[in-house]
């Protein structure tokens, strides 16, 4: 599933120019080639990004490691969301690889047995 998601992930060039990157950059950088073909005047975008991990039934916010225990919630205006969640504002592909790439490191990993 990582591999799949993120593919190599060993630097900042890997994640924008390898072929064996993961569908994560890949989706990225769909978005953005989009909102720049779509851009006309008065016509604005926002984009925010966020990572959790799900882990033994408890949610982490990995931008910020310190947040967990976070609750699923449903509202009628924003929809299901995570609450308390980070989701900082992204202006370019780079900033958005960057907050990946951050959440990432925070990632817990291990080996497992189910193989």
């Amino acid at each position: 599933k990582t591999y799949t998601m993120f593919g190599l992930t060993t630097s900042a060039r890997s994640m924008q120019q390898d072929e064996r990157r993961g569908l994560a950059w890949r989706v990225l950088e769909y978005v953005f080639s989009q909102m720049s073909l779509r851009a006309v005047e008065g016509t604005s975008f926002t984009c925010r990004c966020s990572f959790l991990e799900i882990y033994r039934e408890q949610i982490t916010d990995l931008l910020d490691p310190s947040k967990t225990g976070l609750q699923v919630r449903e509202d009628t205006q924003r929809g299901i969301y995570v609450d308390r969640l980070n989701e900082p504002q992204v202006d370019t592909l780079g900033e958005a690889f960057e907050v990946l790439q951050k959440g990432l490191l925070q990632r817990r990993t291990g080996a497992t047995h189910m193989n």
